[in-house]
């Protein structure tokens, strides 16, 4: 006999293989020729993503021609929306004259010159293609820098697909405190531990002990100042400037991970705090939609990126800085304004109100926080610090999250099927409201899935 749970997420699945059928099709047949049928590992959830490649300024529409409400936002980095009509201008006049060219183009200090103008910390930049490159090669230009191997991350931190970034990528749940270094990807030789350190994010005692003991091996501390990524919660005033403090007391330089949270404000996360880093990495909103990715930081470090400089850091790629995303990201990034982000910010925070009052009425172990112009459902009452409690609270309450995940898909709005929710500047009020709905209805839909 089946259980009021098992009816509950059975309803559920019958519901979403019949709204769709196209993408199911589409999956049966892409993986024939691409593992789990995508090429991002991400984009799966059982039992099958929805697929499509169609979207109208806040919303998605899939194979099936179901329109969804996106807070998915292309992993944060769809903050423009989609088909952004000044965006898609600039794009069409660059594709009439060509993509790449394997020149250097004007576009490609212009979009400097727009970082640099915006982030105080930031005096050079360099392009690449993915956020993922961005942070290899600060890593790589640190150790040049100092002459140390040795970087100090933080537990679950999300620096891309590199094999040091590797290193607690997914956090260590099993061991209490501190966290235990390991590999998280197959494929990524041991070796690497013996260059990376790991910690937990928030905990400045934890870092201060490491630096501590092999603080003159250490060429840098890499961090997200918002763990967003893993959804590991906000990075304190006092925390960030804790490991400015170190990174000075000890010569090692202090990378920012901003690849998210540069969306929080025109500076990003750093200028909310003041702290100047000594990098900086970008991705994600600078390119407009388009693949992109910058390291960005003090002159005397990006000096190693120079190729007339003897013993240069070298750093090259293809279709790096090609013009596409080059006039793609000058034409988003003159889009943004102070006064937007906070807007968008705002509506999270409405959101996250919404959510709550609804998790409260109904008594069940969870909580919604806004971080930003993001939010994040939390299968916890336990206030989210890092990546590791989001993680341990995930699995605790993955039945919840996944069925609630499935029924919001249900009803027309698409977001990470771990419970991350991303705002974009065409969003207003009333699809706020409508979203809120939503997800309220889907909690009590699912709410008997939550456990303690």
């Amino acid at each position: 006999m089946m259980s009021v749970q098992d009816d509950i997420k059975k309803s559920i699945n019958e519901v979403y293989e019949s709204r769709t059928k196209k993408s199911k099709e589409t999956a049966a047949i892409a993986e024939k020729y691409i593992p789990s049928g995508d090429t991002r590992a991400f984009s799966y959830f059982p039992p099958y993503p929805i697929y499509g490649d169609e979207g109208e300024g806040c919303y998605l529409i899939d194979n099936d021609g179901n329109r969804y409400i996106d807070f998915l936002n292309c992993m944060t980095a769809g903050i423009y929306g989609h088909a952004h009509p000044v965006i898609v201008k600039a794009q069409i006049a660059q594709v009439k004259k060509g993509i790449a060219h394997a020149l250097p183009c004007d576009s490609q200090y212009q979009l400097a010159k727009i970082i640099c103008d915006r982030v105080p910390s930031v005096e050079k930049v360099r392009f690449t293609n993915t956020g993922s490159e961005a942070d290899l090669f600060a890593m790589r230009v640190a150790r040049a820098y100092t002459g140390r191997d040795i970087i100090l991350k933080m537990d679950g931190g999300y620096h891309g697909s590199s094999e040091y970034a590797q290193v607690n990528e997914i956090p260590d749940i099993f061991t209490s405190n501190p966290p235990q270094a390991y590999i998280s990807s197959k494929g990524v030789p041991d070796v690497i531990l013996q260059n990376m350190r790991d910690v937990d994010f928030m905990d400045l005692d934890a870092a201060e002990e490491v630096m501590k003991a092999e603080g003159k091996k250490i060429a840098a501390i890499i961090v997200e100042p918002v763990m967003g990524a893993g959804c590991g919660g906000e990075g304190s005033y006092e925390y960030l400037h804790g490991l400015r403090d170190l990174c000075d007391k000890y010569g090692a330089l202090l990378i920012f991970d901003e690849v998210i949270s540069f969306r929080f404000s025109m500076g990003g996360k750093q200028k909310l705090v003041d702290v100047q880093p000594d990098m900086t990495t970008f991705g994600k909103l600078i390119g407009g939609g388009m693949p992109i990715g910058a390291i960005g930081g003090r002159a005397d470090v990006m000096r190693l990126f120079d190729p007339r400089v003897e013993g240069y850091v070298n750093q090259s790629g293809t279709f790096t800085g090609n013009a596409l995303s080059m006039t793609s990201g000058v034409a988003a990034m003159q889009l943004l304004s102070e006064q937007e982000l906070k807007r968008i910010d705002s509506l999270a925070a409405k959101l996250a109100e919404t959510v709550n009052k609804k998790i409260k009425d109904l008594g069940i172990n969870a909580y919604a926080e806004a971080l930003g112009s993001m939010m994040a459902i939390y299968g916890t009452r336990e206030k989210i610090e890092n990546s590791r409690m989001a993680i341990k609270a995930m699995v605790n309450n993955g039945e919840f999250l996944r069925f609630l995940h499935l029924e919001l898909l249900n009803n027309g709005l698409v977001c990470l099927s771990r419970g991350m929710f991303s705002l974009s500047l065409p969003m207003d009020d009333k699809i706020i409201k409508e979203a809120g709905g939503i997800i309220c209805n889907a909690l009590e839909v699912v709410a008997s899935l939550c456990v303690e």
